[in-house]
């Protein structure tokens, strides 16, 4: 199915190129390259190593809350956690990455006690500033896997 996806995508993008006469490409590292479709011989895209797609998700309905309204955060990972995998609520200014980091400076959490999906409800901090989800995979020195970034004002 991601094959064909990525396919579609491919002749979407060559079809609209051909169209406008110029393929752009952004690379990850931000560089863009143009092209004139009249200079263009043949295009060709092979994925060395296939990479699956996102396989976690955290989202809100919305970005901006006002101190102690309930916030809904749902999220979706598609591999199984142990049971002290958690989600917290850290400010954004706390560097990413160090589960026992976060969990020095984690405002409220919440154990995802083997869901994979769901929906988790927390409060806003009472304090205005910019706050992050953060997903970790163990309670016990272990990693951040994911963000989501939010504000209280």
């Amino acid at each position: 199915m991601k094959r064909f996806v990525l396919f579609f995508m491919i002749i979407v993008v060559a079809t609209l190129a051909f169209s406008t006469a110029r393929l752009i490409i952004t690379l990850k590292d931000g560089t863009v390259i143009e092209y004139n479709m009249e200079d263009i011989e043949s295009i060709l895209y092979k994925v060395e190593e296939p990479k699956p797609l996102n396989s976690i998700n955290m989202s809100l309905e919305k970005l901006t809350f006002t101190p102690g309204e309930e916030i809904k955060l749902r999220f979706f990972i598609a591999t199984t956690l142990p049971s002290n995998a958690w989600i917290g609520i850290v400010p954004s200014e706390i560097p990413h990455g160090s589960e026992a980091e976060n969990d020095k400076h984690d405002l409220t959490f919440k154990y995802l006690n083997g869901m994979s999906e769901g929906t988790m409800t927390f409060k806003a901090p009472a304090k205005p500033g910019m706050y992050d989800f953060r997903l970790h995979d163990t309670d016990n020195n272990g990693k951040e896997l994911d963000f989501l970034t939010f504000e209280v004002k």
